[in-house]
């Protein structure tokens, strides 16, 4: 197959088997995200990202030597992450739904010539650029490693530069030799409208009565949708747990950050897909609850309930 072979064309960006010739052929170019320029860095038009529709938006990635904390040289450049829309020729696309107050998964796909143990061998990161024109600035990056659940390895994408997204990347052993590489990146949420309905999972405004014996805390890739609710003091509360994610994520209240309350003794496990259903009844506090997969609470999944009397 000729290593430039369309897998995947996309609305917004093209996934493809995206390599120069080899590992060592992408060392020796690569001196920083900007200086490999394959398909998977094609210059995009120069609208800043920040006034791009969130259907539009388009962010180059690439697996680098070292780690997060000091990115080397380029070992392969990646697809670049952008909104899955289906066109007549994909079939693994989507359609955009729901409220524009949704908040859209940017996703990237790419087969690496690469076994997933030697990307392993080594000290690498997975770092997602700001924008084509600007792929210097890492908005999110995560050094490659964390939980491995059967084949695949799962990587937290940490925030970076302030710039509010996080996500998880997926490596896979594809056919022999070769390593799939998904991103899913979640951009900035949004602030609600003003004068918006909380949801259920959302502390009500002074005066809206009483907190919701009832509170759904979904799980995405990679955060907690809300991050932040209320629940009365001393009441039997049921918390639905659904994990609309593409990973492994746990819903955890323990003594971890929780110097000033009891320990809740919480740690749930919820696979991809699945939903879990907990009671809780706890004394007035504000807690704080996380995901202890590796990676995840790092890379911004994590919150705050607070008990009110």
């Amino acid at each position: 197959m000729n290593c430039n072979e369309v897998v995947h064309t996309r609305t917004g960006f093209t996934s493809r088997r995206a390599f120069i010739a080899s590992a060592g052929a992408a060392i020796a170019l690569g001196v920083g995200l900007p200086a490999i320029r394959s398909d998977a860095f094609a210059k995009q038009e120069s609208t800043p990202v920040d006034a791009l529709d969130p259907t539009s938006r388009i962010h180059p990635a690439a697996l680098f030597e070292g780690s997060c904390a000091s990115l080397g040289q380029i070992v392969f450049p990646l697809a670049d992450v952008g909104i899955v829309i289906s066109d007549p020729g994909n079939q693994q696309g989507g359609v955009v739904v729901g409220p524009p107050s949704a908040v859209p998964v940017l996703q990237s796909i790419t087969e690496l010539p690469v076994a997933l143990d030697q990307i392993l061998a080594a000290p690498r990161a997975i770092a997602v650029g700001r924008s084509p024109e600007d792929a210097a600035t890492i908005i999110a990056c995560g050094n490659v490693g964390g939980t491995r659940v059967g084949d695949t390895v799962m990587i937290g994408l940490g925030e970076h530069n302030d710039s509010g997204y996080g996500g998880v990347a997926l490596l896979n052993p594809a056919e022999p030799g070769w390593t799939n590489v998904v991103i899913y990146l979640t951009p900035p949420a949004t602030s609600p409208t003003a004068g918006a309905t909380p949801t259920s999972g959302e502390a009500p405004a002074a005066g809206a009565g009483a907190a919701p014996a009832e509170v759904t805390v979904e799980s995405v890739d990679i955060d907690f949708n809300p991050n932040e609710f209320s629940i009365p003091a001393n009441t039997d509360v049921t918390l639905h747990l659904p994990n609309n994610g593409a990973a492994l994520h746990n819903f955890s209240v323990t003594d971890h950050n929780n110097p000033d309350v009891p320990n809740l003794g919480i740690d749930v496990d919820i696979p991809p897909g699945q939903r879990q259903t907990i009671t809780v009844n706890a004394p007035a506090g504000d807690y704080y609850y996380f995901c202890d997969v590796p990676g995840h609470e790092a890379a911004g999944m994590f919150g705050t309930m607070h008990v009110i009397e």
